[in-house]
């Protein structure tokens, strides 16, 4: 009798080892680095590049991801080739859902945000009505006078200037802009001047995520380029501000009394955008060809300057 309970015991043993050994060599299986065309992420129903993910275990991480997260790690559990996980925070809920089978990882990214003060579609002001100029800027400088247009100018006369004409114009372009609670970010913009037509743009240009309180956006530079439809020479330093873009970009939101939120990036960031401003100049319409200069000279301007920052002012639409 002790004889046969051994042997059975020494099967029972032997068998839940030979599993857990399965078990462990299909995890062995999955685990790696998955990029490239091995790696194919959906993010609210965009295609998303460049990303990379790596699987140890059960534990998946996937590299920026989310705007303002360099990395994102969750526990995934398997059901086969199936595989699933989520992240949560104070701010937002991640959700990874796909499969992985012969070495390529397949996979549907949700996110839901948490921050409803910010979820909405927030409208520009027109300065004519209410006396807030749509453009916010605020510059500091050791100089006295700083060229600007075709003469010397102060600087707080081109600060007046490009926040008020500045922000005059701008609405012509950008009606307003919305924070889904996917995570995107579309804009109603005018896209011909001649006939103005309010688009709204497509998903997947812009995300945005809150890291601590700080608002991040990360731009998909390849996609809007793409999206206009216009080859474009986006070398020359710029490099380092598409990793930026595709990282995400910190800004500094306030909000006001009057019900207006200020949203703007500082000389830190500024200096990275700068280099677009030749570009800028370039998609804008030929009616608006004559403010080109000053524009190249504000980079030069904030690049010189001891502080500036540079924005939107926002109010959140009526529903």
């Amino acid at each position: 009798m002790k004889k046969n309970l051994f042997y059975y015991l020494f099967a029972v043993i032997c068998s839940v080892s030979l599993f857990a050994s399965c078990s462990d060599d299909d995890d062995d299986t999955k685990s790696g680095v998955y990029e490239g065309e091995n790696l194919s992420l959906n993010f609210a129903g965009v295609s998303l590049s460049g990303k990379s993910a790596k699987l140890e275990g059960n534990t998946l991480t996937v590299t920026n991801l989310l705007p303002g997260e360099s990395t994102l790690a969750m526990t995934v559990s398997f059901d086969g080739d199936k595989m699933e996980g989520t992240n949560s925070n104070a701010y937002r809920d991640v959700k990874i859902s796909g499969s992985i089978s012969n070495d390529k990882m397949n996979a549907d990214v949700t996110v839901t945000s948490k921050v409803s003060d910010l979820i909405g579609t927030w409208v520009l002001p027109d300065v004519n009505v209410v006396g807030v100029p749509a453009l916010y800027f605020a510059l500091k400088t050791s100089k006295s006078e700083v060229e600007f247009g075709k003469k010397m100018e102060t600087p707080e006369t081109v600060q007046n200037f490009v926040s008020y004409m500045g922000g005059s114009m701008l609405p012509m372009f950008l009606r307003d802009i919305t924070f889904a609670e996917d995570g995107n970010i579309t804009a109603s913009y005018n896209s011909d001047m001649s006939t103005p037509v309010y688009t709204t743009s497509p998903k997947g240009m812009a995300f945005y995520n809150v890291v601590n309180d700080k608002l991040f956006i990360s731009i998909n530079l390849a996609g809007i380029i793409a999206d206009t439809s216009k080859e474009r020479d986006i070398n020359n330093g710029i490099a380092e501000l598409m990793t930026l873009a595709e990282q995400g970009i910190p800004f500094t939101t306030e909000e006001n009394k009057d019900g207006y939120m200020k949203v703007y990036i500082g000389k830190d960031m500024l200096t990275k955008v700068t280099p677009l401003f030749p570009l800028l100049v370039d998609m804008m319409p030929k009616d608006f060809q004559d403010y080109g200069q000053m524009i190249v000279q504000l980079g030069t301007i904030i690049n010189e300057s001891t502080s500036a920052d540079l924005g939107l002012m926002v109010s959140k639409a009526k529903k």
